[in-house]
């Protein structure tokens, strides 16, 4: 493994762990993260607002459709758009928007390892990694 070091130094981080590791093969990931040039997204969740078995039996909080269906929880956790039943845009895609779409907008691209990936869609969609390590072309939905 290659060490990630998170100084978690932010007034409101609130993350445990200050040392990480990613795959050998990542040693360019690893750099651009020290450099500032990268970022991890982890531990993403579904739910709407905190739920116990009660209230999800009672109907008493608001909850993702399909709870309990691995396949819908895989989509709205690369959407993170838990409360709504319509087809949203990947958390990404709409973050590569946001910093491109701003007064003073910021260089973004997302780069897939894994081919399409609905996390990345949006305006920008995401170039794929190939197995020789360049990219090729988008070949987006």
């Amino acid at each position: 493994m290659l060490l990630i070091t998170s100084p978690n130094t932010a007034a409101h981080n609130t993350q445990p762990c200050t040392k990480f590791g990613v795959n050998p093969a990542l040693t360019r990931v690893q750099q651009m993260y020290a450099a500032g040039d990268a970022a991890f997204v982890a531990n993403v969740g579904t739910l709407v607002e905190p739920l116990d078995r009660v209230q999800y039996a009672k109907k008493l909080k608001t909850h993702p459709a399909s709870l309990f269906a691995h396949n819908a929880q895989q989509q709205t956790a690369k959407t993170v758009h838990a409360g709504t039943k319509k087809k949203a845009k990947g958390i990404l895609g709409r973050i590569a928007e946001a910093l491109t779409h701003q007064p003073q907008p910021y260089a973004a691209a997302a780069y897939s390892m894994s081919g399409i990936q609905a996390i990345f869609d949006g305006q920008y969609p995401a170039l794929i990694v190939g197995d020789e390590g360049g990219t090729s072309k988008n070949a987006w939905r």
